[in-house]
């Protein structure tokens, strides 16, 4: 259950030419993320949760891109789902589990991070000035923060918007 919770995704940092990982450029984000989040006003302070996809052969971007924040606020990274099992994944948060009031933060991969979302809101049509993105996520872009506030009603909350 996500009443009353705060859930922020975002895409993993960006990626070099080859191989798993984060390019410095990436590095720079995560590290930027770890002070970044943070400092943004939630309802409550304090995280409970980080997530991300778990490592594939082809990429650990979205583990390593909340590795630091992890780091500095004493959270481990829970990677329980590939990114292609978004719909399970959305599932948990919105099943039974115990995550009615709490500060989530949720690194995917820019293919599935939209349809992860729009698994979240539940079919709620946010009004224009939520800047909300229509899919396809942009391959360029790594910055957008997608903010999802719940009420204790578990309905998207009028603070729920896309920062780009």
């Amino acid at each position: 259950m996500l009443a009353s919770s705060t859930v922020l995704l975002v895409r993993h940092a960006e990626k070099p030419v080859r191989g798993k990982g984060l390019s410095p450029m990436g590095q720079a984000r995560a590290e930027g993320y770890a002070a970044y989040f943070p400092s943004l006003p939630l309802s409550r302070p304090g995280y409970d949760f980080l997530f991300a996809a778990s490592d594939s052969h082809a990429s650990h971007r979205p583990r390593l891109t909340l590795t630091p924040l992890a780091d500095r606020i004493g959270l481990k990274v829970e990677t329980p789902y590939a990114d292609k099992n978004y719909d399970e994944f959305a599932d948990l948060l919105l099943g039974p589990g115990d995550y009615a009031g709490k500060n989530i933060v949720i690194c995917w991969h820019h293919g599935e991070i939209l349809q992860l979302a729009k698994r979240l809101l539940r079919g709620t049509k946010l009004p224009p000035e939520a800047d909300w993105p229509e899919p396809p996520w942009p391959p360029e872009v790594f910055g957008w923060l997608l903010w999802i506030s719940y009420d204790r009603n578990e309905s998207p909350a009028s603070e729920t918007h896309c920062y780009r």
